[in-house]
């Protein structure tokens, strides 16, 4: 299992809709996964039951982010838009605003890093913040992950448009 002392990541489970419910239908993060619209619960009831949780077959991978001592389920980290040949896949993550500035971020994105590398073997992990997401950008810098470039005008959010920096971490 992937796992440290406080959290452990898993696949999914229906117990978890009334979270992606909640996650994916909120429009403010709409622009990050370029949503357009609100998805229903037999979608992702679906999604769940349907997914086989298999990032070769899928190319992509949902991971539950848990606390240990209590199981509460605190957020989620994806893997997607692999590609099998250049051995790559980008990376998102979202925490519970509970849990935010807890570390929690860093120890499930540690976790998905190390099992990219040795189990995947992954040469490398990509992702895209915006320029404004400060915590974001934070976060991945002390990961490891290094800014390559910046989109200009990449996302409509807000009725503005929105830079986007482009970070790559080779593993």
């Amino acid at each position: 299992m992937l796992e440290n002392d406080q959290i452990y990541l898993r696949v999914a489970e229906i117990k978890d809709v009334d979270f992606l419910l909640q996650t994916e239908n909120n429009s403010e993060y709409w622009h990050v996964s370029g949503t357009l619209f609100p998805y229903s619960r037999f979608e992702l009831e679906s999604f769940i039951l349907n997914n086989s949780h298999d990032l070769f077959t899928e190319k992509q991978l949902r991971l539950m982010i848990c606390e240990m001592t209590s199981d509460n389920l605190v957020g989620m980290v994806d893997l997607f838009d692999y590609h099998p040949m250049h051995r790559r896949a980008g990376v998102g993550i979202i925490v519970d605003e509970v849990v935010r500035h807890q570390g929690v971020a860093s120890q499930a994105l540690n976790l998905v890093c190390e099992y990219a590398k040795t189990i995947l073997q992954l040469n490398q992990l990509y992702c895209e913040v915006q320029t404004d997401n400060f915590t974001s950008l934070k976060l991945f810098e002390k990961l490891g992950f290094v800014k390559i470039g910046v989109k200009k005008q990449w996302v409509f959010v807000d009725n503005q448009w929105k830079d986007v920096c482009f970070f790559q971490k080779l593993l």
